[in-house]
């Protein structure tokens, strides 16, 4: 942002400058954290993946397949807190 008195510059002029420059930059600084924002959620569902693996591991082994309460409230109702913390919107 450059902000340089201009003699034949009016104040209205210089402030209109200031403000589309402002603006640009917000618009910049929105798409830099849009992609920071998708980035992150990218990292934490690369993060989850192993423990998701350990879950299925876990069930694979279980007689018949089934899918006991127990590893349901050891393993997967964490995994969902943290899914739901990680993909809420604000």
């Amino acid at each position: 942002m450059t902000v340089v008195d201009n003699p034949g510059d009016s104040d209205v002029d210089r402030l209109i400058n200031t403000i589309q420059e402002l603006s640009a930059q917000l618009a910049d600084n929105r798409a830099v954290a849009h992609s920071l924002h998708s980035a992150a959620g990218a990292a934490k569902v690369h993060s989850l993946q192993p423990r998701l693996t350990t879950i299925l591991s876990k069930i694979h082994t279980e007689p018949g397949h089934s899918f006991p309460e127990r590893i349901c409230v050891t393993e997967v109702s964490p995994l969902h807190l943290v899914l739901a913390q990680s993909f809420s919107c604000c």
